[in-house]
């Protein structure tokens, strides 16, 4: 939360392993940073983005909107 979102985006999922940020063409973002539950979106232009979540043996993908 929150979705859509200008700046970022908290994780309220136990246990994260890893955290991806893809953009709609499937490219790995490396100018998002992930940090103690939060995703950092402020470097990112407007956009859809797919967030790949590893966390206690599982993967979830979920769609978050930059304003």
């Amino acid at each position: 939360y929150p979705n859509p979102t200008r700046d970022f985006v908290f994780l309220q999922i136990p246990e994260v392993e890893s955290v991806e940020v893809l953009d709609v063409v499937g490219r790995i973002r490396k100018d998002v940073v992930w940090v103690d539950g939060k995703i950092d979106f402020s470097r990112t232009e407007s956009g859809l983005y797919f967030v790949r979540i590893l966390f206690q043996n599982r993967t979830e993908v979920s769609r978050i909107i930059k304003n």
